[in-house]
């Protein structure tokens, strides 16, 4: 018989088109895959299949997915942490894992967790950095045996991004304040999109900034004019076809990939079902994978600092990182260092 920690989101979902919540469930499933490698047990991890859409096309190791027909957070709440055996007709709470537990875990209790249990997470937040950044474990991080199932889709990034490539996290949806100036820049379909405005903070302090096509444009140009094979990746949260007023203004001949250039690669039976016929958070997942699997295969990104889309990407592979919020000089001066230490360890 499996046993298995249910991973419950911390927020009740709640993702959609313009932030998919990636990042963050990725990290909650890294802390977890930690914990259960530091107490040595034999756990699947269980995920709420209606958020984890990635997983039709990434292995995620010892993970299974599990559905729950309810999506109200309140029911969701409560039934999730109890499992209902159909063949006894009869339901068991499972044992939650608490912020008490954690602290057991990382102080050396590795009996904490035990095999012939079923758990569901009910750890805070904070929890997560604290499993994340601890350096007494010298565990395999889980995160960098993500496996795209399609053997020609998983090629298919190596083989179109080389050594000269750059990675660009562009996030400018859902929880990046932007001003009614700032807006303008984008298509006027974007403009009047609710969804899009319903989630633009209201306060300049937002934790993520905005950074205008002005800067991005002028970065790119100046990394190009200083290293003139440089190639980019550009990630973002908002639809590809928002890139053009950048990448127009680019020298003729830079190569500048999106997740448009990789569709092609991927596999044919998912075409009508993930990528024309399915809901935004089905298709969304796609472009989660594809971004995601590209910014992985280059060799450096420039993100946005607290971003769990950019750490997720850097934390499974050590990549080196910098932010597109800082001074340009100073991102230069970075990606001069980074370029000398890969060609270093080449």
């Amino acid at each position: 018989m499996e046993y298995k920690i249910r991973l419950l989101e911390p927020w009740g979902g709640g993702h959609h088109e313009f932030d998919t919540g990636y990042g963050n469930r990725v990290q909650h499933w890294e802390t977890v895959y930690k914990l259960q490698m530091i107490c040595g047990t034999d756990h699947n991890t269980q995920v709420e299949q209606h958020f984890w859409h990635e997983k039709k096309f990434v292995d995620f190791p010892g993970m299974i997915a599990w559905q729950l027909w309810h999506t109200n957070p309140e029911i969701q709440s409560k039934v999730a942490k109890w499992d209902f055996d159909h063949h006894k007709e009869k339901w068991t709470k499972l044992v939650p894992i608490t912020n008490k537990m954690v602290d057991d875990i990382l102080d050396g209790k590795t009996d904490t967790l035990k095999n012939g249990i079923d758990y569901y997470t009910a750890f805070d937040w904070y929890k997560v950095d604290q499993v994340l950044s601890d350096t007494n474990y010298k565990t395999v991080k889980g995160s960098r045996q993500i496996k795209i199932i399609d053997p020609t889709f998983r090629k298919s990034f190596s083989k179109m991004l080389g050594m000269n490539t750059i990675g660009v996290h562009l996030r400018r949806g859902a929880g990046v304040f932007k001003s009614k100036k700032e807006m303008l820049e984008f298509s006027e379909t974007l403009q009047d999109n609710d969804l899009l405005n319903q989630n633009n903070p209201r306060s300049k302090e937002s934790i993520y900034k905005y950074v205008n096509d002005r800067k991005v444009t002028r970065l790119l140009q100046d990394i190009i004019a200083e290293r003139p094979k440089a190639q980019f990746y550009i990630s973002t949260d908002l639809p590809t076809m928002e890139l053009k007023k950048i990448t127009d203004q680019l020298p003729e001949g830079t190569k500048v990939f999106t997740r448009d250039d990789f569709y092609k690669h991927v596999p044919k039976y998912t075409h009508s079902t993930h990528l024309y016929e399915s809901t935004n958070l089905e298709r969304t997942g796609l472009e989660t994978v594809i971004d995601q699997s590209a910014l992985r295969a280059c060799k450096i990104i420039l993100g946005h600092p607290v971003s769990t889309w950019t750490l997720v990407a850097a934390y499974s592979t050590d990549l080196l990182t910098y932010h597109l919020t800082d001074p340009i000089d100073k991102v230069l001066a970075n990606i001069k260092y980074a370029f000398k230490r890969i060609s270093r360890l080449n």
